[in-house]
């Protein structure tokens, strides 16, 4: 059925050493969100269940402007991992793999 072709997720988690408090991880987990639509597309779909999550494991302590600085980092971050994903995947039962194209 085409309409299960966009039925797909994305499960994305950002860590970082940053202090940060819970309504900041809110804003990092939302800019990865962003990383993952310059590369998904369509993303933010209604049948789709995308999802990022932002951690901190604390240590470094950060000011509330520095939120910015840490959430452009995961947005690329995820964009580069999910590239590299696609570069590295493999196909299964016949469904070919984006490597599998590139000569």
């Amino acid at each position: 059925r085409v309409d299960r072709l966009l039925e797909n997720t994305t499960l994305i988690v950002v860590g970082t050493n940053a202090t940060l408090e819970p309504h900041h991880l809110h804003r990092v987990a939302i800019h990865a969100h962003d990383g993952l639509a310059r590369v998904v597309q369509p993303a933010h779909t209604f049948a789709d269940g995308d999802v990022a999550f932002a951690v901190s494991v604390g240590g470094i302590e950060a000011r509330a402007d520095d939120v910015l600085t840490v959430g452009a980092l995961a947005a690329h971050a995820v964009e580069q991992a999910l590239l590299r994903s696609v570069r590295m995947a493999r196909g299964v039962r016949g469904a070919p793999a984006a490597a599998e194209y590139v000569a």
